[in-house]
């Protein structure tokens, strides 16, 4: 009951108006990823320039590892580096403060612990 009979026959209505919606589908959606490509691409030239026009910039591209795009991040999000008298500001901004623990005139472990930003 209900089962279907397979079908004998070797064309199907619709198979060349799926498969040519389908091309055209996948036409678009290359474009559409070369159009992103281009945007990103373009974007990064600006996000150069401009990290390349701030003069601290240069101190943080010599660190290993930072790159542009993280080095215009941490200046996003700390704001220009002269704002910090001591190391310990920006550590305190990062999230990781070490600090002690104590209670009872004990004390615990010295290990980074994860503190609030202000954000």
């Amino acid at each position: 009951m209900g089962f279907c009979r397979p079908c004998k026959s070797r064309t199907y209505i619709g198979i060349g108006a799926a498969a040519e919606s389908v091309s055209a589908e996948l036409s678009l959606l290359v474009q559409r990823i070369r159009l992103n490509a281009e945007q990103m691409e373009k974007t990064e030239d600006v996000l150069v320039s401009l990290v390349n026009s701030i003069g601290e910039c240069r101190y943080l591209l010599s660190i290993r590892g930072l790159g542009y795009i993280t080095v215009a991040g941490l200046l996003a999000e700390l704001g220009p580096l002269s704002f910090y008298q001591k190391a310990k500001q920006l550590i305190k901004m990062a999230g990781t403060n070490p600090t002690e623990s104590e209670s009872a005139g004990k004390r615990g472990s010295r290990t980074p612990k994860k503190q609030d930003t202000i954000y």
